[in-house]
């Protein structure tokens, strides 16, 4: 699992990325790019996760939220 950092990456997908929405969250996200990687290599997946303060004042909160949603992205996809 490959974590989205920079500001220009977040920008990036946002701008060329798709977006799925439920009641709660906004899901943007790029879909891997068939790449020539050696033998028995996969594209790594890459997630970018931002909680703003609507959700919830208290850094804190939105951090362990932050890490919960990570987690779960690395038990449901462990190939990357």
């Amino acid at each position: 699992l490959q974590r989205v950092k920079k500001r220009g990456q977040f920008l990036k997908i946002q701008s060329s990325g798709r977006k799925l929405r439920s009641a709660h969250f906004l899901f943007i996200y790029e879909p891997r790019k068939e790449e020539r990687l050696p033998q028995g290599k996969l594209p790594l997946n890459r997630l970018g996760v931002t909680i703003t303060t609507k959700v919830n004042k208290r850094s804190v909160a939105r951090n362990l939220l932050r890490r919960r949603i990570r987690e779960l992205f690395r038990r449901e996809f462990p190939f990357g």
